[in-house]
C-alpha cells in the first residue's frame, strides 16, 4: 500500500515524539524499514510485485534526512525544549532551567551481526554430497522482504514455514566482490514459539498486500535461545529444481507465445528428453507469468540438464542469483529472440519463487 505525504510525515513525527533516552543510528534503520525497496532484477516480462513509486522514495529519503537533522540538533543541544535524563525528552519550563550535563553524543549501537553467512551459500546446483534440507512438505506461513539500509538496492527476501524453517537470501551490494552478488538461499530452524516471535518482530501489517520487512541476519541478537531449534545459518539444499523455459525478444521486450512443446522442440534433444512429461512447479511469487513452463527435476536430473545445455553450447552458468542458460533463437527475419532456461530451487512448500526478482 503506497503511503501518502501525510503518512510519511506521521512516521517521522512519531519517531521524533518517542522521546527515547538514547537516539541511536538504529532510529534511521527503523524509519527506512517503513519504506520498502523496489525490485531490481527480474525477468523483464514478469508480473511485478507492487512497486515503490519515485515520489514515495523521494519522500522516504526526505523523511530520513529530517530525522538525521533532528538527531544532530538534539546531540548539539539545539533542539527546542529537549534535554537528556529521566525516561525521555522533557520540556524545559523556563529559559533559566539548568541544562543537562549528559553527553551530547549518542552512544553507537555495536554491530554484533556475524556476516560469515555471506560466504557459505550456493548459487545454482549444490556440491555433490551436500546434505539436503528436510524433504517433508510444509506450509508457507509468511513472506518477508529484507530492509534496505540506505539507497534503493533491494536486499533479498525471507520465507517462513510452518515447520519452523526460515529460508532467506541477501542481495549483496553492487560493489561486492565477484563472482557472487547473492548469498544464495540460506536456512535456519525455529521452534513454534520462535515462529510467532519472528512474526511479531516484522515491520508492517501482516494483512497488507506487500510483504512485511524483516532482517534475518539480526534475529540471533533479538531472539532468546529457546526460540531456535537450530540458529546455525546453513546453505539451503533443495531436493529438486524447476527448470523454467521461456523465449523472449530483446527489442522490443516481448514474451513469446510459443507453447511448451514448441519450446522443448527448440532445445537440444538430450535436454528436451529430460524435461518432457515432467510435472509443472507452481511459482508462488507470480514472477514467471500466469502459466510458467517451470518443470520439476530432482537434483540428479538437474545435473544432467545442466550438462546437456553446456554440451550444446548454451551461454551461461551460475549467475548472480541462480543457474541460467541462454541461446539465440531464430524465429523470424526481424527480431532478436533468445531461448532461456533458469534453474530455481524447489522450496519446502513444493513451490518456487524468483531468486533474482524480489
Amino acid at each position: 500500500m503506497t503511503r501518502t505525504d501525510l503518512d510519511h510525515t506521521r512516521v517521522v513525527r512519531a519517531w521524533l515524539a518517542v522521546g527515547s533516552e538514547e537516539l541511536s543510528p538504529r532510529v534511521l534503520d527503523n524509519v527506512l524499514r517503513e519504506f520498502p525497496a523496489t525490485n531490481q532484477d527480474r525477468p523483464h516480462w514478469a508480473a511485478a510485485w507492487p512497486q515503490f513509486s519515485s515520489f514515495a522514495f523521494g519522500t522516504a529519503v526526505g523523511a530520513a534526512v529530517a530525522v538525521t537533522v533532528a538527531i544532530a540538533m538534539i546531540g548539539a543541544g539545539l533542539w527546542p525544549g529537549y534535554q537528556r535524563g529521566g525516561t525521555g525528552a522533557t520540556v524545559t519550563p523556563s529559559p533559566t532551567a539548568v541544562p543537562s550535563t549528559a553527553s551530547s553524543t549518542p552512544s553507537p549501537t555495536p554491530n554484533t551481526i556475524d556476516y560469515s553467512y555471506r560466504e557459505i551459500g550456493y548459487i545454482g546446483l549444490p556440491p555433490i554430497g551436500a546434505t539436503p534440507s528436510d524433504p517433508t512438505l510444509t506450509e508457507l506461513v509468511e513472506t518477508f522482504w529484507r530492509p534496505r539500509h540506505g539507497g534503493p538496492y533491494y536486499q533479498g527476501a525471507a520465507l517462513l514455514y510452518a515447520d519452523g524453517r526460515l529460508i532467506w537470501n541477501e542481495y549483496l551490494p553492487p560493489d561486492a566482490a565477484p563472482p557472487q552478488r547473492s548469498t544464495g538461499w540460506l536456512e535456519q530452524t525455529l521452534t513454534g514459539a520462535g515462529i510467532e516471535l519472528v512474526r511479531a518482530l516484522a515491520i508492517g501489517d501482516s494483512a497488507g498486500a506487500r510483504p512485511r520487512i524483516l532482517d534475518p541476519a539480526e534475529l540471533p541478537g533479538q531472539l532468546p535461545d529457546d526460540a531456535w531449534v537450530d540458529p546455525t545459518v546453513r546453505p539451503y539444499v533443495p531436493s529438486g529444481f524447476a527448470a523454467c523455459v521461456f523465449v523472449t525478444e530483446e527489442n522490443p521486450s516481448t514474451e513469446s507465445n510459443m507453447t511448451l512443446q514448441e519450446m522443448l522442440a527448440a532445445l537440444p534433444r538430450a535436454a528436451a528428453d529430460l524435461l518432457r512429461d515432467r510435472p509443472r512447479v507452481l511459482d508462488s511469487s507470480g514472477s514467471y507469468g500466469t502459466d510458467p513452463a517451470c518443470l520439476g527435476l530432482d537434483v540428479a536430473g538437474a545435473r544432467l540438464l545442466d550438462a546437456a545445455l553446456r554440451e550444446a553450447g548454451f551461454d551461461g552458468g551460475p549467475s548472480r542469483f541462480m543457474l541460467v542458460y541462454e541461446t539465440a533463437l531464430d524465429r523470424s527475419v526481424a527480431g532478436n529472440w533468445s531461448l532461456s532456461v533458469w534453474f530455481e530451487p524447489i522450496l519446502p512448500d513444493g513451490t518456487i519463487t524468483c531468486s533474482g526478482c524480489g
